[in-house]
């Protein structure tokens, strides 16, 4: 019975050191919210002039850019589920 110990000791401490090796993490990481990039003012002006210049039938201008707005839009919904549950 004393061998077992010092084995059951060996196994079960680390085990329970290994939550505090966690770095934190925000609640919408936790979720899998991916990070929305923050762009700079000047970089959405120059995004809006060159997306002005494509033309109208563009498949960048007209499936692209809404799929990517779509997305950006899912994400801050996800992230504001994960702020909500804070």
């Amino acid at each position: 019975m004393l061998k077992s110990r010092p084995t059951w000791l060996a196994l079960t401490l680390p085990l329970t050191l290994i939550p505090g090796c966690q770095a934190e993490r925000s609640s919408s990481a936790v979720l899998g919210c991916p990070a929305i990039v923050e762009y700079s003012k000047a970089d959405q002006a120059q995004a809006r002039s060159e997306l002005d210049e494509l033309p109208e039938g563009s498949i960048v201008r007209n499936h692209f850019m809404p799929d990517y707005g779509r997305l950006r839009d899912q994400v801050r919904a996800c992230q504001a589920m994960a702020n909500s549950s804070k």
